[in-house]
């Protein structure tokens, strides 16, 4: 199997690293550039976007902006790196991964994507490392769950509860943006796998929505998320499952948005314009959404 399961011999990997380059300088791929350029001492950094990103020259001290877009194009401006980390939309994130995977980089991704990462297993090169799902969720809370895992062994039941939400419920939809909103929309559209039973199933996100009562920090509403990513795979569980949380009201929202059409990827026309929904949703939520406070996760 390509994909590395020795954690000792990545650490020891990224340790000796000092060239990384990040692609995608987003919402979460600002975060990590912050990360990398004042938290960690000796790298060399570079940062790619299909964007202009010339308003962040001046503001980071030794870091390369690169402007690049087409997949070939980005992997030619990353040649020389040791370790790409990799923060994309899950609409463009496949044909970047694949053309890296092949040229035998090392990468960490932290992007939503909407493919089994296994699928890729045949291209990783054997000196190579890919550590996919690789955010807060999907990421740090697989961790957690191997953990437990590793110690308890198989399992009658795990959940995983999330939130990134804002700290109060802002309006109009009790929720602010701190994320890709395209990918915020495929949350709700995207099928989910879990586990009941022992049987893997796939669930629309949307159909159950229920409270969940958390003490001493208050009453949410809660929806089945895509959030297992390879724990699938990897967790023996009778029943296993993640739930995501926000304020109460917001899902009910975003149910009648998608019932209206407005996260449809089919296109649209509109004064002889092809428009596709989602798109036209995405743009209106990062206007009008904006994140003003705090988060929780």
């Amino acid at each position: 199997m390509a994909f590395k399961t020795s954690l000792t011999f990545i650490l020891i990997q990224v340790i000796i690293m000092h060239k990384i380059a990040l692609i995608g300088v987003g919402r979460v791929g600002r975060l990590a550039l912050d990360l990398l350029v004042n938290d960690i001492r000796g790298i060399e950094v570079m940062a790619v976007d299909c964007r202009d990103l010339s308003k962040y020259i001046g503001k980071y001290d030794n870091v390369k902006f690169v402007c690049a877009c087409k997949p070939k194009e980005v992997i030619r401006s990353v040649i020389g790196s040791d370790l790409l980390a990799l923060a994309l939309p899950s609409g463009v994130v496949y044909d970047i991964l694949y053309e890296a995977l092949k040229s035998s980089f090392n990468i960490v991704d932290v992007s939503y994507i909407d493919f089994d990462p296994y699928i890729l297993s045949e291209i990783i090169h054997e000196e190579s490392f890919y550590i996919p799902n690789a955010g807060f969720s999907p990421g740090l809370t697989n961790l957690i769950a191997g953990y437990v895992y590793n110690k308890l062994g198989e399992l009658n039941k795990l959940v995983i509860y999330v939130g990134g939400i804002p700290t109060e419920p802002i309006p109009p939809v009790s929720y602010q943006i701190t994320w890709n909103p395209e990918d915020l929309i495929e949350m709700y559209t995207r099928s989910v796998k879990m586990v009941v039973d022992g049987k893997l199933k796939e669930v629309d996100p949307l159909d159950n929505i229920f409270n969940v009562e958390i003490p001493g920090i208050g009453s949410f509403e809660g929806f089945y998320s895509e959030g297992l990513a390879t724990l699938t795979r990897n967790i023996k569980a009778r029943n296993l499952y993640e739930v995501t949380l926000r304020h109460p009201g917001h899902l009910n929202s975003m149910k009648l948005l998608r019932q209206l059409g407005l996260f449809d990827k089919e296109p649209v026309e509109v004064d002889g314009y092809l428009i596709q929904p989602y798109k036209l949703t995405a743009k209106i939520f990062e206007k009008y959404l904006k994140q003003t406070i705090p988060d929780q996760a």
